[in-house]
């Protein structure tokens, strides 16, 4: 799968910063405090059930911040810097 496909992330602020709280296929229905953003999956997908969020470290805080959505595990490596941390995502329906 090619990376044009669209999510929705469900992103909550928590601790300073921004967390990926769950990725959807079709917008959810969220509770207060959280928010959805329709945003693209970068990069080339090679599971179509799964993406991996970047999450850059912002060291002053000591967390990980929400810094995009992407089809493989390596562009979202080198998009969350040094000392961030790719999470995988299981995209629920």
């Amino acid at each position: 799968m090619n990376g044009d496909a669209s999510v929705f992330v469900v992103l909550e602020e928590a601790m300073h910063g921004l967390h990926c709280v769950s990725v959807h296929r079709t917008r959810p229905t969220v509770s207060s405090g959280k928010a959805v953003h329709e945003v693209t999956v970068l990069g080339s997908q090679s599971d179509p059930e799964v993406v991996y969020i970047a999450q850059t470290y912002d060291r002053s805080n000591d967390i990980h911040n929400f810094a995009g959505v992407y089809g493989n595990y390596d562009e979202a490596r080198s998009a969350s810097g040094e000392k961030g941390s790719p999470r995988p995502t299981q995209i629920e329906v």
